[in-house]
């Protein structure tokens, strides 16, 4: 589970940074 945590604030950080549903699809992929 501490892998899973890693990348999900990696993922949160990018959807501030550019607040896109585009980037945060193939992000998730």
């Amino acid at each position: 589970m501490g892998s899973i945590k890693v990348p999900v604030k990696a993922f949160r950080v990018e959807i501030s940074f550019k607040p896109s549903r585009r980037v945060d699809i193939p992000y998730r992929n």
